[in-house]
């Protein structure tokens, strides 16, 4: 982050947790708000670490605690994974790209689907219809 100590980077979560956002009804009326997620959340976090580091305090357990973001998202949490290194690993570095402008569940079907236009020179008057069964959270 921006070199906050332990305390501070708590006190910035508590503030960037209780903003947080990433509900998925855009997917119903095919929204663009969802590109307002990362983006809101970046600079949320950005302005919560800049407030901490000047002593603005935040709630100790918003992740972890009885109103927390762990509560008010699942039934059956681990907050250990969600602290575990905190400050020390980073895991942007073992995020993956996003190749297609669609769920990164639909990548394999789009690169497959890709693949057989390219090497069949198919055009799409020749394709009929395509069916792909992908996870859940992309219906």
């Amino acid at each position: 982050m921006i070199g906050l100590d332990k305390t501070q980077m708590l006190n910035a979560f508590g503030s960037a947790g209780t903003q947080s956002e990433g509900l998925w009804e855009f997917l119903r009326d095919a929204a663009d708000s969802k590109q307002l997620h990362t983006a809101k959340s970046s600079a949320e976090g950005l302005m919560s670490a800049i407030l901490a580091q000047d002593g603005f305090t935040g709630a100790k357990q918003i992740l972890e605690g009885k109103q927390g973001l762990a509560a008010g998202m699942s039934s059956d949490s681990d907050i250990s994974k969600l602290t575990d290194e905190l400050g020390e690993r980073w895991t942007v570095v073992e995020t993956s790209f996003k190749f297609h402008a669609s769920c990164r569940h639909t990548h394999p079907a789009a690169d497959t689907l890709l693949k057989a236009v390219l090497d069949h020179d198919l055009k799409p008057e020749d394709i009929e219809e395509v069916i792909c069964h992908v996870h859940q959270g992309c219906d």
